[in-house]
């Protein structure tokens, strides 16, 4: 089993908990593309309470102390639209390679 390296905690603007997510993987900037790739999702894209979302270390798992990283949400909903949008040019470059 994988162990937790991060937890990004998404904050409404009374600094109350919405939603977090666990990750194991070893860089923030990983996460950070990661959480962008995320909010390409209905799901998490159409989140109107969200505000901020901060990104902990966990070294040992659990412990969190100080944000490594406090990300502006309206900036990672930014970078979703043009992440789905080069998706977006390319699914429609493979259409027209392939006469679909």
């Amino acid at each position: 089993m994988k162990q937790q390296t991060f937890i990004s905690i998404w904050k409404d603007k009374d600094n109350n908990v919405v939603n977090f997510e666990r990750w194991s993987d070893k860089r923030l900037s990983t996460i950070i593309r990661k959480l962008i790739k995320l909010h390409t999702y209905p799901i998490y894209r159409n989140d109107k309470k969200t505000v901020k979302i901060e990104i902990y270390d966990t070294p040992n798992g659990k412990d969190k102390t100080t944000p490594m990283e406090i990300l502006n949400f309206e900036f990672i909903l930014k970078e979703a639209k043009k992440l789905e949008q080069i998706e977006n040019k390319k699914i429609e470059q493979l259409r027209k390679m392939n006469n679909f």
